[in-house]
């Protein structure tokens, strides 16, 4: 079978149409967007603009052998890409212009990968509903009433309307898998170091993975072979990713023998659907069952991790280096006092939270 990816790859590449004027209507048609998904559009219009330019010089065989050529991509606004405005949904950042180009982003990019826009996200990826930002909330496509999920709501509902081929978004607590199933999505969450945090703007960072969300399975299996996996050396904790697509193959997956329990703080709704996927698996896989020690207690654990890591990475917000000058405020006391006050002003309420909840 092949992918709705690549069926757009190939047909693109025969209509011989300019990416610059797709992406000339998308933005017209991402600008009245009224669920709130897409953000900074006309600040990187320009960029948007140039790279398709640069996309339409290439030569046809060049145009076919970058598998992403064609393909629009909504980029979650704590990925750097340089010139673009980067806010990570917080006010601090405001006007904020990338210095650099994050490692996932260049990797999409040099297989042909269309910038469209940032999308909307929870403030620093805090959150599970996409309302915590300054930018204001996200809406469920086609339901202004409901949550699209967070953190990455941006990233699902840029998808879903149809207006992005996919998108990527980062996945510390499950900001990706949450709002893609709100969406009937693929959020795909790939192991801790599958893919470079390089130019990603932290919240955890030894929980956050980037990653895609698509409409099918098939569209991971192509945009994993379609791009370099190749390690990156500036990323530490970057394992990199071994494909193996070995058609008919058994594959293995792991399950949760203690989850066939009904144990407290599991949600009981949940139980059976995990039970019947068991069930569904039992004659396409080996089923291994994985025990994990204290797992009862994950969202507790999550929560003393990444709130001590987030006050962490959030110390270097101050109001000197970039973003919002403290320079330019009125504030009084010491350097001490400015910054608390500066943070104050800034940050908003999840962000403090957590950061508070860290510092203890």
């Amino acid at each position: 079978m092949i992918s709705k990816l690549e069926e757009k790859h190939l047909e693109f590449i025969e209509s011989e149409k300019k990416l610059v004027d797709e992406t000339s209507n998308l933005i017209k048609k991402i600008s009245n967007d009224k669920h709130n998904a897409f953000w900074h559009v006309k600040e990187n219009e320009n960029f948007a603009l140039t790279e398709a330019e640069k996309l339409d010089a290439l030569k046809k065989d060049e145009k076919i052998s970058k598998k992403l050529f064609g393909l629009s991509v909504g980029v979650k606004d704590l990925f750097m890409v340089k010139d673009t405005i980067t806010t990570a949904g917080s006010k601090v950042l405001d006007g904020f212009k990338a210095p650099y180009t994050s490692d996932l982003w260049e990797k999409l990019s040099n297989s042909g990968s269309l910038f469209a826009s940032k999308v909307s996200m929870d403030e620093f990826a805090m959150g599970s509903y996409t309302n915590t930002s300054y930018l204001g909330k996200t809406s469920l496509y086609n339901n202004l009433e409901k949550t699209a999920g967070g953190s990455s709501g941006g990233s699902a509902t840029s998808v879903k309307s149809g207006l992005v081929d996919f998108s990527i978004g980062s996945d510390t607590g499950g900001s990706i898998r949450q709002p893609a199933s709100f969406s009937g999505l693929v959020g795909y969450k790939p192991s801790y170091g599958a893919f470079s945090r390089f130019g990603m703007i932290p919240y955890a960072s030894s929980l956050d993975q980037a990653s895609f969300m698509v409409n099918d399975l098939l569209d991971v299996k192509y945009i994993l072979n379609s791009i370099s996996l190749e390690k990156d050396k500036r990323d530490m904790t970057h394992k990199g990713l071994e494909l193996n697509f070995e058609e008919n193959k058994k594959i293995k997956i792991g399950y949760l023998p203690i989850l066939l329990d009904n144990v407290d703080g599991f949600d009981e709704a949940t139980i059976n659907v995990y039970k019947k996927s068991i069930e569904d698996l039992k004659d396409k896989a080996e089923l291994i069952p994985i025990n994990i020690e204290y797992l009862q207690h994950a969202a507790k654990i999550y929560y003393i991790i990444a709130t001590s890591e987030a006050s962490s990475n959030l110390s270097v917000y101050q109001g000197v280096f970039f973003g919002n000058k403290i320079v330019n405020e009125n504030f009084y006391g010491d350097y001490q006092e400015q910054v608390s006050q500066y943070r104050s002003k800034y940050f908003g309420k999840e962000v403090k939270k957590r950061i508070i909840l860290g510092s203890f």
